[in-house]
């Protein structure tokens, strides 16, 4: 099942990739995205807020926000819970930016008896966990190499 708003996110996606070589889709980009941001009650993003140079307020990291992170920043929000993040990660491949070490943070739920703040202050999830090459492709299934002696499994599998 597919919704009009994820149709819409891949066309504005679709329109800020092609953005990057023509201008003129940038346009088509914001008004798909404005859409979406419209049904939701939120105001427009317009011109002016493309290129912006936002702070992470949990590690003060700095990140420009280009057309096409708008889109992904949407695409996280609108599809929240849906299954549908790991495989935009893959398919932009961003694993490292998004699921890299010290990159995924949650609450501190190990303390016995905490404080409501010192609850709800984000800490570092596994900070050992990496966001391997690997995990970018699926393993080729077993049966397959064993009938075909010349098949060759994926990389690192």
């Amino acid at each position: 099942m597919i919704r009009l708003t994820e149709l819409y996110l891949n066309l504005a996606e679709c329109a800020a990739e092609l953005a990057k070589e023509d201008a003129s889709y940038e346009e088509i980009a914001l008004f798909y995205l404005n859409e979406i941001r419209k049904r939701a009650g939120i105001p427009k993003l317009d011109k002016d807020m493309l290129n912006q140079t936002v702070i992470n307020p949990i590690d003060n990291s700095t990140k420009t926000m280009t057309l096409l992170e708008w889109v992904r920043q949407e695409r996280f929000i609108e599809l929240w819970d849906e299954g549908q993040r790991y495989y935009d990660i893959r398919r932009w491949v961003a694993g490292s930016e998004y699921l890299g070490s010290g990159k995924r943070q949650g609450l501190n739920g190990c303390v016995v008896d905490p404080s409501f703040e010192e609850f709800n202050t984000p800490t570092v999830i596994n900070p050992t966990y990496t966001f391997g090459a690997r995990q970018y492709i699926y393993p080729v299934f077993i049966n397959e190499c064993y009938k075909n002696p010349q098949m060759v499994q994926a990389p690192g599998f």
